[in-house]
């Protein structure tokens, strides 16, 4: 079950090359001849995090612990690559994990973010520490490295991604020690007919709404750019649905390692269709094989109303938590179904996407209808709804409003 939550200046995913911000608290922590910034970058000299994160390790040893759990040990790092100039105060580390196999590209590369170094200092300091990595901003990242011109030259490989987790599996066997605990990337929706990020445009509802089916829908096609960089799906080639393409590369190149996305977006939440977007983005992450993921951008206005569905307390004061229960629906053109078993009880979440009722009949052998919880377009709060479903020959049978999210509790 995936830990979703929101990445922000409270949260916890925190970029070891980002991880202190202004010069002046660099200067804070570390003392002002080791706050060594690239002021364009805002990162830190590699041979300082030794020092953040012993400072960061001696809060956590306060009561309550405070400070840093997960790391991230890149974060965009082809939009670095082109940012970060040969007068940067690194060492360029092309044989720092993999030899000639390294994961670095030669010509477009982050200078000098030593990965395997960086997740050593990490692990021998905190060996508890989780370290995330690259971070890819988004498909063209994660095939080539944004079709980097070296790329011929390790194509052999499939993709960056499967590159990139090969060179850690070599590091970690030399270590004994996995270095990456997790292959972390961004996903964002996109469409070739407008945008998607931060807006709530009414023209892009429908496509708004399906966007999160390329997560894990088998045969669906989003029409945008990210369809036609992912088509190749094959062994270590990417392709749509995402998920179960990630954790393949991943059994594939360095079994062990989970996965994350620490950046995504399904609107600015001021309408119903991108809160029943998140929703539905959060469900494909809960039961998708996904160990966390962090909402990029606040969680204001009917953001909050999606993760309440999954998180906010029943009668049982549980949420949506336990192992996933395999679904099996014939209407994903307009509903997404989730479901988990914590072993007292059985919680389904339903999202229609449609802009009218429909009925769903569900089969819960050994289960009682207990509770529904959920938000809709007419009334958006989210909270307990009196809804009883009808009983039927051993299922039961759902009215689901227009445009609504909820949550079933069976015990």
């Amino acid at each position: 079950m995936a830990r979703l939550d929101r990445r922000d200046e409270g949260g916890f995913f925190v970029s070891i090359v980002e991880a202190l911000g202004p010069a002046r608290q660099a200067e804070r922590l570390l003392g002002r001849k080791q706050a060594r910034l690239v002021e364009a970058e805002n990162t830190i000299r590699v041979d300082a995090i030794e020092n953040v994160l012993g400072e960061m390790r001696r809060a956590r040893q306060h009561d309550p612990p405070v400070g840093f759990r997960d790391f991230g040990a890149n974060n965009s790092m082809f939009s670095r690559a082109l940012c970060l100039s040969d007068g940067a105060p690194f060492e360029e580390s092309l044989n720092e994990i993999g030899g000639e196999d390294s994961l670095l590209l030669e010509r477009l590369t982050m200078r000098g973010l030593r990965f395997a170094w960086a997740a050593r200092a990490i692990k021998a300091i905190d060996p508890t520490a989780q370290v995330f990595g690259p971070s890819s901003w988004g498909a063209t990242e994660m095939v080539n490295f944004q079709n980097a011109p070296d790329w011929r030259a390790h194509a052999r490989y499939g993709s960056f991604l499967a590159l990139y987790l090969d060179a850690f599996r070599k590091a970690s066997e030399q270590d004994g020690k996995h270095l990456l605990d997790t292959l972390d990337v961004h996903w964002y929706p996109f469409t070739s007919r407008g945008k998607l990020f931060r807006t709530d445009a009414e023209a892009l509802d429908v496509i708004r709404l399906d966007a999160p089916r390329s997560l894990t829908e088998s045969g669906f096609v989003e029409d945008s750019w990210v369809a036609r960089a992912l088509s190749s799906a094959a062994a270590d080639r990417l392709g749509l649905p995402i998920l179960p393409s990630l954790r393949r590369i991943i059994a594939r190149r360095f079994p062990g390692t989970k996965l994350s996305i620490s950046e995504f977006n399904y609107g600015l939440g001021k309408r119903i269709p991108s809160a029943l977007a998140l929703a539905d983005a959060l469900g494909c992450y809960a039961t998708g094989g996904v160990y966390l993921a962090t909402h990029w951008g606040s969680l204001a206005d009917l953001l909050s109303e999606s993760y309440r569905l999954y998180r906010a307390p029943d009668v049982l004061g549980g949420g949506f938590s336990g192992h996933t229960v395999s679904i099996r629906q014939s209407a994903a053109d307009t509903l997404s179904a989730f479901a988990a078993d914590d072993g007292s009880a059985l919680r389904l979440v339903l999202i229609n996407r449609a802009p009218r009722e429909i009925a769903v009949e569900f089969g819960a052998p050994r289960r009682r209808f207990r509770q529904t919880h959920g938000f809709e377009a007419d009334r958006s709060t989210f909270g307990e709804r009196t809804e009883t479903p009808r009983e039927n020959d051993g299922a039961v049978r759902f009215a689901l409003p227009a445009y609504s999210a909820r949550r079933y509790l069976f015990v």
